[in-house]
């Protein structure tokens, strides 16, 4: 049940990398896009470099939880290794989500 978490960590981490070295340019698929971030190409890149930046460590804590559920799976119970694992599952695309909604709610880090 770990490798779930595992891979879903990793994929976002290296979909991170990207958006930190500001290599994106705006575009309509790829990167957090509202009007104002797609208007102005510098708050598009110090956006998702910020995005990218959260985005690689909730990714990090995944990995590193899923390794750890990894070892230590044999001395949990099973409905405890499932909950963990679905957790570590979901923290890159609640980061995701949250950065989103946060953007559009109150336009905290943008301009």
């Amino acid at each position: 049940m770990w490798i779930f978490p595992l891979v879903l960590g990793s994929l976002c981490c290296v979909l991170s990398i990207p958006l930190l070295m500001q290599k994106i340019p705006p575009n309509l698929f790829y990167g957090l896009r509202t009007p104002r971030t797609l208007s102005d190409k510098n708050l598009w890149y110090k956006t998702n470099r910020w995005v990218g930046l959260v985005l690689s460590i909730s990714s990090l804590i995944a990995i590193v939880g899923a390794v750890g559920l990894w070892i230590l799976q044999e001395n949990l119970l099973g409905s405890s290794v499932l909950v963990t694992s679905l957790v570590l599952s979901s923290l890159p695309l609640i980061t995701i989500i949250v950065v989103n909604l946060l953007s559009y709610r109150t336009k905290f880090w943008l301009g």
